[in-house]
């Protein structure tokens, strides 16, 4: 059976004494008294007794030998007043390997392969779309950093409009002369080109071709996002490394005084929100970070976690820092992980249209929010925030968009159409490398967006979109999958969506009203843990949250909670349908990605 414990919060030990956690493993019964605990970082087994095997349960997180042992003898019966016999035997645990310190973890991250060089950078690609201004500023804003100097700056144009693709490409010979940037303009019928080579020297059926356009042939619906130029993208620069940013992006690296120079572990990456009511404020919120971004991310993405923080003094741990956490939060990662992509956060407009991620936001952000009921309006209606994060963070999943990948190994694909493109990307990265670790700095770009602002409507439910339901069957079948080559995970999650695709209709609507109901029922109980941190709220605050709650509570109890952002208002069984027919296009695209990659890297090693 699976090994699984129940957290604990233990307070501040004013002592400072060294911190111990449990180790994650397997329980098998023996019958009688007796267990066998199969350690999962080790292969150790070792022969428990349940009472001994309870109190490990009690020690998941880091916490000192007389906080465990306090803990155990207040919660386990017969165990009262047996503080000297139980502290001896948490001793005996760490003796034997089964509690871990807090210390021994830290040195183990210090311990892994280093490298004089990690792959060359094949060029910074920029993605852009009818939006010749938005580009000419991210070039200039590209001018001041000389790292930048030495790539070449490949854009790719997936401007609808003729006139736009012509106002790129002066943009483009402009930057070259004012700002001396080597640019290179891709422009859809040479993006078309490229496509139709690949597709000819693989030799592919019209099926296998039909999903080569699916992944990256721009579009021209409304599903149309930058999902296939990322693709594009990873196809050129196969076997090297790349830097990436949108055109809506500027380059101009700042920082709130609150985040902390420091490595922070965790399986996903805490949010850092601050909201302001305008650019003033905003200007004022921040400050320079000092630093060349891409000349960090170059010195990071593609090199192992123990050279990272090697390399970072600042970002050194100390045994304290880990308070509270457990291993299975941290023994995602050792030191050999090898960073896949790295990020930062953005300023400026905010992230989303959709009210929810404002309102679970933290006790901290809320603040800077929550003024009056004036300020709370301008900012509800148009958000201007920095989201990042609160330290250097080193962790196995990111949702934020790359500004460096790895690519000298099989980088997936994003999903091609719709919002989302980034999270399915880190699914699927995670999925494929299931030691790789994300870096994310607290430092932020400046995020512009030039569409005309709309106030929100009514709170409504939140819809997923279809590759947002791929994505999280990637993260819950990781570890069943045993293989490890890239290649052969990602093909095996491919006969995995494919089950789905060719399961009965009322199957398939059952798992996406699961769907639907877990992350509804996820997002309702964040809202209820923020209402419970304030006695009295905001009554405009919490007439809101209570909107939401109510939208989302509805959607879950009444009637089948079914439905994808990307095909609102379909019936039941035409959803089962087009749902069949996407999840066919993904184990398509999983099944032939490998080989196109493969493919794409021989050509640019050649």
């Amino acid at each position: 059976m699976q090994y699984t414990l129940n957290p604990t919060t233990y307070g501040i030990d004013a002592n400072k004494a060294p911190l111990y956690a449990a180790v994650d493993g397997r329980v098998a019964s023996l019958g009688g008294t007796h267990c066998v605990f199969h350690v999962h970082r080790n292969g150790e087994r070792h022969v428990l007794t349940h009472d001994v095997l309870r109190a490990l349960d009690l020690s998941r997180q880091f916490a000192t030998l007389d906080e465990h042992t306090n803990r155990a003898c207040d919660t386990i019966a017969g165990l009262k007043g047996q503080f000297t016999p139980i502290r001896k035997a948490y001793e005996d645990l760490a003796d034997k390997g089964l509690l871990l310190s807090a210390d021994a973890w830290i040195t183990q991250m210090h311990q892994g392969p280093h490298q004089s060089e990690a792959a060359p950078i094949a060029a910074l690609y920029v993605r852009t779309c009818d939006r010749p201004q938005n580009l000419q500023r991210l070039l200039s804003s590209l001018a001041s950093f000389e790292s930048v100097r030495s790539v070449t700056i490949k854009v790719v144009d997936d401007s609808r409009d003729a006139e736009n693709e012509k106002a790129n490409a002066e943009q483009i010979e402009d930057a070259g002369k004012r700002h001396g940037l080597k640019v290179e303009h891709i422009t859809r019928q040479q993006r078309h080109d490229r496509i139709a080579a690949w597709k000819r020297e693989l030799e592919l059926d019209s099926a296998q071709a039909d999903t080569v356009d699916w992944l990256l042939q721009p579009g021209q619906d409304k599903t149309f996002s930058g999902g296939a130029a990322w693709n594009y993208a990873v196809l050129d620069s196969a076997g090297q490394r790349i830097f990436c940013l949108d055109d809506d992006f500027v380059v101009n690296p700042r920082q709130h005084p609150d985040a902390v120079d420091r490595a922070l572990f965790d399986n996903g990456l805490p949010d850092f929100i601050r909201f302001a009511v305008n650019d003033d404020e905003m200007n004022e919120l921040l400050e320079p970070a000092g630093i060349d971004p891409f000349a960090v991310h170059q010195a990071t993405c593609g090199y192992s976690v123990a050279e990272l923080l090697d390399g970072e003094p600042g970002r050194l741990l100390k045994g304290q820092d880990l308070r509270g956490k457990t291993l299975a939060e941290l023994d995602h990662l050792t030191g050999a992980s090898r960073v896949v992509v790295s990020t930062n956060g953005a300023w400026g407009h905010g992230r989303s249209d959709h009210l929810a991620w404002m309102l679970t936001a933290d006790r901290a952000a809320r603040e800077s929010w929550v003024g009056d009921e004036q300020r709370y309006q301008q900012i509800s209606n148009e958000p201007r925030a920095i989201c990042s994060s609160p330290a250097t963070f080193i962790g196995r999943f990111l949702t934020h968009t790359p500004m460096s990948v790895d690519n000298s190994q099989m980088i997936p694909f994003a999903a091609p159409r719709g919002r989302g493109e980034d999270y399915l990307l880190s699914a699927l990265i995670s999925f494929c490398y299931p030691k790789a670790a994300f870096v994310h700095f607290p430092w932020a770009l400046q995020h512009c967006r030039e569409e005309a602002h709309q106030t929100r409507g009514e709170a409504q439910p939140w819809t997923p979109m279809f590759s947002r339901m791929i994505a999280a069957n990637a993260r819950m079948e990781e570890e069943h999958c045993l293989a490890e080559d890239p290649a052969a995970r990602i093909r095996w999650l491919a006969a995995h969506t494919r089950m789905f695709a060719e399961a009965s209709p009322s199957k398939r609507v059952q798992t996406i009203e699961e769907f639907n109901v877990l992350l509804r029922s996820g997002l309702l109980q964040q809202l209820e843990q923020r209402v419970a941190e304030d006695e009295e709220p905001a009554e405009y605050w919490a007439a809101d949250v209570a909107q939401l709650l109510h939208a989302n509570g509805t959607a879950l109890t009444k009637g089948r909670a079914v439905g994808f952002a990307d095909w609102p208002g379909l019936e039941p069984e035409i959803l089962e349908k087009q749902s069949a027919t996407e999840a066919r296009r993904y184990a398509d695209a999983m099944e032939l990605w490998p080989e196109l990659w493969a493919k794409a890297a021989q050509q640019s090693a050649g």
